[in-house]
């Protein structure tokens, strides 16, 4: 019986989530000559990344996140033409779910490899 007890309580502790967790999901959609190599903002540093086109990454800010968090600078590093280029972005995170953003080519920004936006999806 200790034995069927200890099992029940493992199992319940390993199938269950937590569903208050907040996810940051970023997905390269600008084009084959960009690659998303760094990403931080409040406190979180995520490095030596190869996001490539057409590909996503989910994180986890298990650390925390202040409720309503919103206009948050956020830094994304990427190569784009064999050059390292930075751009910083505003950004609003939601508290509890997954907040989604594309990394995408902006055509009124030019030159060519800054000329990229950050857009909510």
């Amino acid at each position: 019986m200790k034995k069927l007890l200890l099992l029940s309580a493992l199992l319940i502790f390993a199938c269950s989530s937590d569903d208050n967790d907040s996810l940051f999901m970023i997905t390269n959609n600008t084009n084959e000559d960009f690659i998303i190599t760094h990403i931080s903002f409040m406190g979180y540093e995520f490095s030596d990344l190869n996001i490539q086109y057409g590909e996503s990454q989910t994180y986890n800010l298990s650390d925390g996140l202040s409720v309503g968090s919103s206009n948050i600078n956020i830094n994304i590093g990427y190569f784009c033409d064999t050059n390292v280029w930075n751009s910083t972005f505003n950004i609003d995170l939601i508290e509890g779910s997954t907040t989604s953003y594309e990394f995408i080519p902006c055509a009124s920004i030019s030159p060519y490899c800054i000329g990229v936006c950050l857009e909510q999806i």
